[in-house]
């Protein structure tokens, strides 16, 4: 669980002048290999005249992000970043899935604009961007207050170089425009917004099998992200690769094995445990070879060309969503209510005028003072 009160909560890129004696320069195009799974991402604040912090600031290689939440950060959950500095000159080949965007202020994912420095082949599936929105904190924009109270779910710049499929966007209604919002921030116009209909139809090679509806969760607004049994999102979701042949043994040639990770030789930490479509069997990867997308595994298995293969799942396919549906999971009962005295609001006012108590102080309280138990 991860929460801040004055930045960014993480920045992962690479080394440029890093270090207590700034010895770490020009280590370009090697931050690679890295697990971000199963965090909570929690609370950035507002970026005042500034640009945005993000629950993770993002720019590496070869990077698996799954299984994560992040939800009210006032800037996007995840930024996917290119910048002038060195250390953000390579975002590349990384692998985002099965993650949910909640309640995040500048979009759940943002996806940066420069086509100056190398940015390709990052995928994003199966993450359900539910109820975030666009909030203007930066006043140095004007688009930023055309867009201020927009559904925006993912805020893109770039039509090139990405791939965004089998995710769930929604605001709590039906597909309509900004849900996907297009543009930057200093042109002198920026497009007309579309809905995600219009995207796929569009530009298929970037947007594609993804849905505009209710995720159905147990109860978002106290953060619980696991499915009802009525969820659309249950085997929504699509296998992260797929065989490329029929076979029997230990290697299995794929079409992509940047999805998985075999324990990168780190004392105690076992491979991926990995399924293939329509079959219970399971098998610890113990080696990958990302030249050849061989993927090596712990027992012998037989499969079938163009067979999908995911993480654990149940049902006919994976889930949309950081957590995979559970037909036994039982919601935990809500806190008890503990009734809240009423504050004192005439001495908090006149505490907040000869400044002992801050307008944030007195907001806090209010709000404190409106909560009830049904």
């Amino acid at each position: 669980y991860f929460h801040n009160d004055l930045e960014k909560i993480g920045e992962i890129f690479d080394c440029h002048d890093v270090g207590f004696n700034h010895e770490f320069n020009n280590i370009l195009n090697q931050t690679k290999f890295n697990v971000i799974e199963k965090n909570v991402f929690a609370y950035v604040p507002p970026h005042i005249d500034h640009s945005p912090y993000s629950g993770i600031q993002f720019g590496g290689q070869n990077t698996i992000i799954r299984n994560n939440i992040f939800y009210n950060n006032e800037g996007p959950g995840l930024q996917l970043t290119l910048y002038t500095f060195a250390e953000a000159h390579y975002n590349l080949e990384n692998r985002i899935y099965n993650n949910v965007f909640y309640n995040n202020g500048f979009g759940g994912i943002s996806i940066t604009r420069t086509q100056t420095y190398s940015f390709y082949d990052n995928i994003i599936k199966n993450n359900i961007l539910y109820k975030n929105s666009f909030k203007a904190h930066d006043d140095r924009w004007t688009w930023y207050n055309e867009l201020h109270g927009k559904p925006v779910q993912l805020m893109n710049q770039r039509l090139n170089d990405f791939l965004f499929e089998y995710n769930n966007v929604n605001d709590g209604g039906i597909d309509e425009e900004h849900l996907i919002t297009f543009g930057n921030r200093d042109d002198e116009s920026n497009p007309e917004q579309q809905t995600l209909l219009w995207w796929e139809s569009n530009h298929p090679n970037l947007f594609n099998n993804n849905l505009a509806t209710e995720p159905n969760f147990y109860s978002a607004e106290n953060f619980n992200f696991n499915l009802q049994d009525e969820s659309p999102m249950i085997d929504a979701g699509t296998f992260l690769t797929f065989t490329v042949n029929s076979g029997t043994g230990m290697q299995i040639p794929v079409e992509d094995a940047l999805y998985f990770h075999d324990g990168f030789e780190i004392t105690g930490e076992k491979g991926d445990l990995i399924q293939l479509e329509g079959s219970l069997k399971l098998a610890y990867i113990v080696d990958i070879d990302y030249q050849k997308n061989i993927i090596e595994i712990d027992r012998t298995l037989t499969w079938n060309q163009n067979q999908g293969i995911s993480l654990p799942y149940g049902g006919n396919k994976p889930d949309m969503g950081a957590i995979e549906y559970d037909a036994n999971y039982i919601s935990p009962p809500p806190p008890p209510c503990i009734p809240i005295q009423k504050p004192d609001l005439q001495n908090i006012i006149s505490e907040w005028k000869i400044g002992t108590i801050n307008a944030s102080s007195v907001i806090h309280n209010i709000i404190k003072w409106k909560i009830r138990c049904d």
